[in-house]
Formats: C-alpha cells, structure tokens, sequence
C-alpha cells in the first residue's frame, strides 16, 4: 500500500509493489489488519514458486472497505473520523489516543506496520484481544545495532525481563522484530525498507540452515538407509523448519485437520 501502481499503470500483469528509492510512500492506511482479513492459499499450490513460496503457502490481505489516503490538510473533525474505525483491539496507538490525530504526521506506513506487527503477535502467541485495559509496557530490549533501549511496546512479555517461557522458544531477533512494530511511538518502530529487509535475511538463513541439514541427513541416510527423521515436539517451534516438516503440518492441520468432538453435541434435539 505504500507503493501502489502508478495510476498510469495500464499493463495486464500483476502488479509487484516494491520500495521505490527515492520516492516517498503514501499515506495508504489499511484500517482494518486482523486475522480475518488475511487469507491463505492451498501451500500445496505454490510447490513451483521457487524460492518465493515453495511449501509456505502465499498470504493475501483482504477487505480493503475501511482503507483511506490520509491527507493532513484535513479538518480535525475529519480527521478523527476517518481514525475512529477498525475492529477494536486492533486499533493502532494513533487511534486509541483521541489527541494524536491531530499531530503532523501521525498516520503513514508506521500505522499499517504496528497492524501488521500486532497480527505476527497474533500468530506467534495466540492471543488475541479486544481488552480495553490492555496497555503498553516498558521493556527493556537489544537493538539490532547492539544498543539496549527501553521500549514502550503493545507487546510486552515476548521481550524484557518478564518473557513468558513460552515464548522464550521462538527467537529473540523475530520477537524483538514484533514488539517494535507494536512500540507505541511510530518513531520507534522499523522502516519499511527495515522491515522487508529483516524478513528476507530471517527467511534467507533458515532456508540455508533447513537446506544444511537436509543434506547432511540424506548424507546419512545413504550410509545407513533405516536412518530416521528425529521426532517432532509440536508443542514448540523446531530448530530447523526443514520442507518435509511443513509439508507435514499443512496436510495434517489444514488440508486434514483433527477431527474434533462437536462441544455442543449434547445440546442438539434428538
């Protein structure tokens, strides 16, 4: 959204948006990033996208009903209009607080990346929330530079000093990542261009460390052809998330799910 095709952009191929140098990116606002509004294609469809996809599924983001330009020469009464929307719990900083609409600046490609921060939350704790005492907390973090900083984030207990264990699993780059998206000032959260490069170096050494450890397993399995896979604790995030383990999870969770015992069973009539 922050780099749309260009209104003169007639050509029948799917538009790539990419970071433009040099050129500012607009004001598109989402205004609506929740779970439900993100949708996944078959991963077993995308088998033949090479490095883009592979067995990860691609993920859209849909309904674009409440997104707006926002124009800062805009009347405050109009301003806070377009701001009072969303689902609630999944409303940016810059909404919730009815004095910062008015500030210069205050919505940008910053307000779709807390969204987008706020759903790898999502996704990562699974944990969501419409509480309206949920607060930012102070939490006291390492930097990519090295540098430590106490951050006011929306996604407080994935760093600090009051992790919960449970988390403690998934990286301290990747949850460092998402509760700088979620800080509550926009100025402490991560570029655009910050955060696309971040992503694809994270996906670009975990791709070598999977492909690393196939190698060395088929390596193995030559020397010794009853070699196994070692076991899946799927209660915690893996080391290596290797093809074959993904390719496991989507068939058996989403492509076969579970069966499950209907909870309101005994409530039908007879």
């Amino acid at each position: 959204m922050a780099y749309p095709p260009r209104l003169d952009n007639n050509s029948p191929e799917v538009y790539r948006e990419v970071i433009r140098p040099g050129e500012d990116p607009s004001l598109i606002i989402h205004f609506d990033l929740h779970p439900l509004n993100v949708f996944m294609d078959d991963p077993f469809l995308t088998d033949d996208d090479g490095q883009e996809h592979g067995p990860a599924p691609r993920w859209k983001l849909g309904d674009f009903g409440l997104m707006q330009e926002w124009d800062n020469g805009w009347q405050d009464a109009e301003k806070f209009a377009v701001a009072n929307v969303g689902k609630p719990g999944y409303q940016a900083p810059e909404q919730r607080d009815r004095r910062r609409p008015l500030e210069e600046g205050a919505f940008g490609p910053h307000t779709n990346i807390w969204g987008i921060g706020l759903l790898m939350f999502n996704a990562l704790t699974l944990y969501h929330t419409d509480d309206e005492d949920w607060q930012p907390r102070i939490c006291h973090i390492a930097m990519p530079d090295g540098t430590y900083k106490d951050l006011n984030t929306w996604a407080p207990f994935l760093v600090g000093d009051e992790v919960y264990g449970e988390f403690t699993y998934y990286s301290a780059d990747l949850r460092t990542l998402i509760a700088r998206c979620m800080a509550d000032d926009r100025e402490d959260r991560p570029t655009l261009n910050e955060l696309l490069t971040t992503v694809q170096a994270s996906i670009a050494r975990d791709d070598a460390i999977a492909f690393e450890t196939e190698r060395i397993f088929q390596i193995e399995r030559a020397a010794d052809p009853t070699r196994q896979r070692p076991p899946v604790d799927v209660t915690r995030p893996p080391k290596v998330e290797d093809n074959a383990l993904l390719r496991r999870f989507f068939q058996e969770y989403i492509r076969e799910p579970p069966a499950r015992d209907d909870p309101y069973g005994g409530l039908w009539d007879q």
